[in-house]
């Protein structure tokens, strides 16, 4: 399912700029990744992925 998300006040951006605090991060036992790189290596680990988010009209390809 794809949202569109237009607004810094969106929830969902709130919550993951949390996370830019370290107490968030362990509390909500979640964490950031930026980059399609990195994107690419957590797909190819295995973890779970709760949500991705990204930039329209940006270069957004990950490397197949």
């Amino acid at each position: 399912m794809m949202d569109y998300i237009s607004s810094r006040n969106n929830p969902l951006v709130l919550k993951y700029a949390k996370l830019s605090d370290k107490k968030a991060r362990d509390s909500e036992k979640l964490f950031l990744i930026e980059g399609a790189k990195l994107f690419q290596e957590a797909v190819e680990s295995g973890i779970s992925i709760e949500s991705v988010l990204f930039c329209e009209g940006k270069d957004n390809a990950v490397a197949k």
